[in-house]
């Protein structure tokens, strides 16, 4: 799986060389949470001038909104809100040990935004920016419709390929 892939990464699995913890993160053994959750809407509102609703849907099955936990961390946080006594930050600090975790807690500090996951995705991923906002993705495409089109030529290419 990629995300369990990016945590070995972190680990120091690179290029062949072997981490220093001697150990890869264990497979099929965590669950996946979204960070901000498909139920986004209950604690994670829009705010205002911001991307459209049809836009945070398509982020949310990201890599770069995708993290790993245990399952029962996972049903304790799911659908949750970032902040707070019950927040996923909290319970990420107080019982997560993955380093994928760590760099996530680093980098959205406070408050875990739509553009928080572009950034998360870093070097471990291509993410894409639809439409002409000032955005950390990878590549900007223009609309959705021109999305569609990369995305049915990358197909093309793969079964040519």
């Amino acid at each position: 799986m990629a995300i369990e892939a990016i945590e070995d990464h972190l680990r120091g699995w690179v290029g062949g060389k072997v981490g220093l913890s001697n150990e890869r993160v264990v497979r099929g053994k965590f669950a996946i949470e979204h960070v901000m959750p498909r139920k986004w809407q209950v604690h994670w509102a829009l705010p205002e001038g911001s991307r459209a609703e049809g836009e945070r849907e398509a982020l949310l099955h990201t890599l770069g909104n995708l993290t790993l936990l245990t399952s029962r961390l996972n049903s304790k946080v799911s659908n949750g809100p970032w902040n707070g006594e019950a927040g996923k930050k909290q319970a990420l600090e107080d019982h997560c040990v993955l380093f994928l975790n760590r760099k996530l807690k680093d980098l959205a500090g406070d408050d875990w935004t739509d553009e928080h996951a572009f950034e998360a995705i870093g070097d471990a991923g291509v993410s894409v920016c639809v439409g002409d906002r000032p955005s950390h993705a990878t590549f900007r495409l223009p609309d959705p419709a021109a999305v569609e089109a990369v995305l049915a030529g990358l197909a093309t290419a793969r079964r040519l390929g």
